[in-house]
């Protein structure tokens, strides 16, 4: 049943622009976020390249 569902799950390619993440890191700490991680800035990188919303 788990494999089932994960099976199911829309998978979307990942590409990493290293100097966008970069940027993303430079603003997070800029703004006094400095516990983002980078797994975390290549998830957001691509989820906005891919243009997901969790709407």
């Amino acid at each position: 049943m788990l494999f089932d569902t994960l099976s199911s799950v829309n998978k979307l390619s990942i590409d990493v622009d290293w100097a966008q993440l970069g940027d993303f890191q430079y603003t997070c700490l800029k703004n006094g976020l400095n516990g983002v991680g980078i797994p975390d800035l290549i998830i957001a990188q691509n989820a906005i390249r891919h243009n997901c919303s969790n709407r």
